[in-house]
């Protein structure tokens, strides 16, 4: 599922728990507008700690569901392609320092 005939829908939500601690989740559907079959969901959970007002420490996980030909992978900005009709999941965690 990619490319111009691509409907592609998404919503999140980020809960400020404590001062530090956040956590966030998404929903996100993918599908092909000119193979219904080619359509994929994703789901992923976000949890971080602000370490400074620029400082943070985060965790994602997300699991994305495959039908027809579509490899969508739950971690979009990444180089990994998933595999035709197959669901996967995925992990990260890391450091973010705004400048």
């Amino acid at each position: 599922v990619y490319g111009d005939n691509t409907l592609i829908n998404s919503i999140g939500v980020k809960y400020q728990v404590t001062q530090p601690i956040w956590v966030g989740l998404e929903y996100s559907t993918a599908a092909d507008k000119n193979v219904t079959a080619n359509k994929s969901s994703t789901i992923g959970l976000a949890a971080g700690y602000d370490l400074s007002k620029r400082t943070n420490i985060y965790g994602l996980v997300g699991t994305t569901q495959n039908s027809g030909q579509s490899t969508m992978t739950p971690l979009y900005g990444s180089s990994a392609t998933g595999t035709a009709g197959i669901s996967n999941i995925a992990y990260a965690v890391g450091m973010r320092h705004t400048f």
